[in-house]
């Protein structure tokens, strides 16, 4: 991960204390430089420390988990669950119960598989790959295993419900009303099936899952608490606990059993949007907390970067000359896509990623630009 260096990414006094960068976090409302003090807060007594074995900790925890999206809610329900009593700490940035990165934004629904098609799905997914050579069968492998696993954890929950649930099963074609697979001309793309929660409490995934845990006597789930650095031993490099923020307090925190980070992504993070998508004027409708804070905390205890190039997509939308508030998706009867120069930006009369490629052109105005996710039209590309 390549970061400039006025990121301020080395410790002058206290190398075991693994901050992120001074910018970003002066970004993110917190300064902290050689203490792990919130502006304007009065002095820790951790900031004279000088070894791992001077820090007091103040707080003392089995798990942390940064990060109260799905991935971090998740792993607050596993936790809670099945940790045999362990007892885990969430911290969520912003002020959101469900998170404030994209989970809550996001159609909230769940792929899955089931044993008769879970091969085939796994073969879908080397298709997708398709000539590319940038993930490992493993990682492919490992993912399709995941996946297999989802429907079986969510009836798991407490107080699962089957009528809360849609089957969409692609690997039905024929019996009823099916949602189409995002890549239809795939020969294995019918083995991929989508859930969604359709009850009135329940009516987004997270929801549920939040669900599972939010009374858990063992599961302490703070928000406006940003996690500022991580504390790693330097002999042998182990995650002993973190640093957070929180009303208007620094504290730190001991993780017995491990940190698990599940911080989101860093789409509002300008300087990296440049350097890594090649995206400096894009504007995003969701995750206004994934400013990649979590990928610098990473950085400094010696994490690989990878995919850094890759994201889900920028969708089309119509926004106003001044301003910032956007539109999702508008159909192409309404108007053309243009760049900031005025010039049409790339051919809108396309194929939309929810229809199957075999009936495009019954309606094409009503059509959205053909992008899908890991495929994007980016100025005629």
């Amino acid at each position: 991960m390549n970061v400039p260096t006025d990121l301020n990414l080395t410790q002058s006094r206290r190398g075991f204390i693994k901050a992120a960068g001074a910018v970003l976090l002066a970004g993110a409302g917190t300064a902290m430089l050689g203490g792990c003090s919130p502006k304007g807060a009065p002095a820790n007594a951790n900031d004279t420390a000088e070894s791992v074995a001077d820090i007091q900790w103040d707080e003392e925890t089995d798990i942390l988990i940064v990060g109260g999206g799905l991935a971090g809610q998740a792993a607050a329900a596993v936790v809670a669950l099945e940790g045999n009593g362990a007892k885990a700490l969430l911290l969520e940035k912003g002020s959101m119960i469900l998170g404030d990165g994209d989970s809550p934004f996001s159609a909230g629904r769940v792929l899955w598989t089931d044993d008769a098609h879970a091969e085939g799905f796994r073969q879908y997914l080397y298709e997708l790959r398709g000539d590319m050579d940038n993930t490992p069968d493993a990682v492919l492998d490992a993912y399709a295993a995941g996946v297999l696993e989802n429907r079986s954890w969510l009836e798991s929950l407490p107080d699962y419900n089957p009528d809360y649930v849609d089957f969409s099963e692609h690997f039905e074609v024929g019996s009823g009303e099916t949602c189409y697979p995002e890549y239809a001309e795939l020969p294995h793309s019918y083995n991929l099936g989508v859930l969604y929660f359709k009850d009135e409490t329940y009516d987004h995934v997270i929801k549920f899952v939040n669900h599972a845990f939010a009374d858990s006597e063992n599961i302490t789930h703070k928000l406006n608490a940003p996690l500022v650095a991580l504390v790693q031993d330097p002999e042998s490099k182990a995650i002993l606990g973190g640093v957070y923020t929180f009303e208007g307090e620094t504290i730190y925190v001991k993780a017995n059993k491990g940190v698990i980070m599940c911080c989101g992504g860093f789409e509002n993070n300008a300087q990296m949007r440049a350097d890594y998508l090649s995206g400096t004027t894009a504007r995003c409708i969701a995750g206004r907390m994934n400013t990649g804070d979590g990928h610098y905390i990473c950085a400094r205890v010696g994490a690989d970067m990878w995919h850094m190039n890759s994201c889900a997509g920028f969708w089309t939308s119509v926004s106003p000359i001044e301003g910032e508030d956007v539109t999702m998706r508008t159909p192409k009867q309404f108007g053309i896509t243009v760049a900031t120069n005025g010039r049409r930006f790339f051919m809108d009369w396309d194929s939309d990623h929810e229809h199957d490629w075999n009936v495009i052109d019954q309606n094409p105005l009503n059509i959205n630009v053909g992008s899908r996710h890991g495929h994007m039209q980016f100025g005629g590309e």
